[in-house]
């Protein structure tokens, strides 16, 4: 009886020493658990800095947004460049004539430069803008009157210009005659003479090119009573080349009329 007491004694103490570890274990398993749920806890942490990180993505990412409205606002820059761009380019185009003096026809288009051969269209334009040729308004008052009107003007002129004929006449024989060559003897002169007249500046007013060689081609001016195609005053002139010549002759870029204004 005893045997079987002291076998049950030993054998409850075996079990207790037995099932120590292991509840210590257990209890370590819970702590670990726990640790593990603060680890999940921390990983929640994490989480929740990673979602911040996220959130810090999106941050980064709006300020990639942000940085896309920059790279827009520089994409119109851009545009704002290219337009500059543009401007520089319309400026290249005016320098382009301002440096070579020339329009886009080619044609030099500052009068002071020399333009070498004939002139070209846009040259003898510039020329023909620069004439102008009106009346005063006495000249005006002879026009209006029924019983005198250009008739009149034309008588008037034609005294004036007579005045002065010898002059030209003179120019003329000299190149009929080939007599003398170059372009001075080919550029009429009465034309100053008939402008500054007291019966001239009375009734008419003339406006004249300010230089009288543009491009370097001298414009040979007369003053006639009668023009080739209107019958009215008119300004008759020609534009010298000094490129080409012909027997001592310098041949002409263009004739031209300028009609009294009487419109």
């Amino acid at each position: 009886m005893r045997n079987k007491i002291r076998l049950l004694i030993l054998s409850a103490v075996a079990t207790s020493v037995v099932a120590m570890p292991l509840v210590a274990a257990g209890c370590k398993t819970t702590d670990n658990s726990q640790d593990s749920t603060t680890t999940g806890e921390d990983s929640s942490g994490q989480s929740q800095d990673s979602t911040t990180t996220g959130e810090d993505s999106t941050g980064q990412s709006q300020d990639s947004t942000t940085t896309g409205e920059d790279s827009s606002g520089q994409s119109q820059d851009s545009t704002t460049t290219g337009e500059d761009s543009t401007g520089q380019s319309q400026d290249s185009t005016t320098t382009g004539e301002d440096s070579s003096g020339q329009s886009q026809s080619g044609d030099i288009v500052d009068p002071n430069k020399r333009a070498k051969g004939q002139l070209g269209q846009s040259q003898l334009s510039y020329i023909r803008d620069q004439f102008g040729f009106t009346l005063t308004n006495e000249g005006k008052e002879i026009l209006n009157d029924p019983a005198r009107g250009t008739k009149e003007l034309q008588r008037i002129l034609k005294e004036i210009i007579n005045k002065y004929k010898s002059i030209d006449e003179q120019i003329e024989n000299t190149i009929k005659n080939k007599q003398t060559s170059g372009i001075n003897s080919q550029v009429y002169k009465a034309y100053k003479n008939v402008i500054n007249d007291a019966d001239f500046v009375k009734y008419f007013k003339v406006t004249l090119p300010k230089i009288l060689t543009p491009f370097g081609h001298p414009i040979s001016i007369q003053l006639k009573w009668k023009g080739r195609l209107r019958d009215l005053p008119v300004i008759s002139y020609s534009v010298i080349c000094p490129d080409k010549s012909n027997n001592g002759i310098f041949s002409s870029d263009g004739d031209s009329e300028v009609p009294l204004e009487i419109d």
